[in-house]
């Protein structure tokens, strides 16, 4: 049986090779009319997603699917609403030869538009995520990919098992953790907490400068630094710097198990 499962592989691999001179493709579009402040829930076994706010009324599933054409049919997606809310999911019937090698001949990239007041809730097994000009609660995952966000004015968990984050022009509070790269957060405004975590990268944090905070940041492999006038109530050899910024606030956590830690003014 497991010799069987192994060739099956080797010529899956084969298949994949040959996608690049053979490869089937096919396309997904659904237009669905919503109002402000809904909720859209997106869950895929496999893809890159990519969500961005807009002036419309309506949320816009764009999806391209690309492989040998046995992967294409077996990938599908459906789409739901409840009111303001959407609900999509993309489903992936692999052979039985394992996610992995079954992906490596699918690729899968969504393309969403939201209002700019929406919420999200995303999870895609692997891929990398990308938000840009939205105002909500926001919440994405990936099992492995970068995470990538511009212009979020709310709340922001961005969680990823094998990749960056990079977190730019951010108003709110904001939680980061990933298993394996490094975390860049800017926040421009309305500084309501950070939550940062890597266990195998740099951690940058750039702060307003009137930005009141109380820092508790630690790295086991680097050093961390402080561009701000904090106030220090713990230094250790430059692996732990806690204190406050400002009076204190909201609470600035960081940490690293291998990489720096640095927080900067931002520009």
């Amino acid at each position: 049986m497991k010799q069987c499962k192994s060739v099956w592989v080797i010529l899956l691999l084969f298949a994949l090779v040959a996608t690049h001179a053979t490869g089937e493709e096919k396309k997904f579009s659904k237009t669905l009319r919503v109002a402000e402040g809904g909720t859209l829930t997106l869950s895929s076994d496999v893809g890159s997603v990519s969500v961005r706010g807009t002036t419309s009324a309506n949320v816009v599933v764009e999806a391209t699917i690309s492989g040998v054409e046995g992967s294409i049919d077996a990938f599908s997606i459906a789409e739901a609403t409840e009111g303001s809310n959407v609900v999509v999911s993309g489903k992936y019937n692999a052979p039985n030869i394992g996610r992995l090698a079954a992906g490596m001949a699918l690729k899968v990239s969504f393309s969403i538009e939201v209002p700019t007041r929406y919420n999200l809730v995303v999870t895609t097994s692997g891929g990398s995520i990308y938000l840009e000009n939205i105002e909500g609660t926001e919440e994405v995952k990936t099992s492995g990919g970068e995470i990538t966000a511009k212009n979020i004015d709310g709340s922001l968990t961005c969680v990823t098992s094998a990749g960056s984050i990079d977190a730019e022009k951010i108003a709110g509070a904001l939680r980061g953790t990933t298993s394996g790269g490094s975390v860049r957060v800017s926040v421009v405004r309305d500084y309501k907490g950070i939550y940062t975590k890597t266990s195998g990268g740099s951690i940058v944090i750039a702060l307003p400068r009137s930005a009141t905070a109380t820092i508790d940041a630690t790295t086991s492999g680097g050093k961390v630094t402080c561009d701000l006038p904090v106030v220090i109530s713990e230094r250790t050899k430059e692996k732990v710097l806690r204190g406050t910024l400002n009076g204190g606030g909201d609470t600035l956590f960081a940490k690293t198990s291998a990489g720096s830690i640095s927080i900067i003014a931002v520009d």
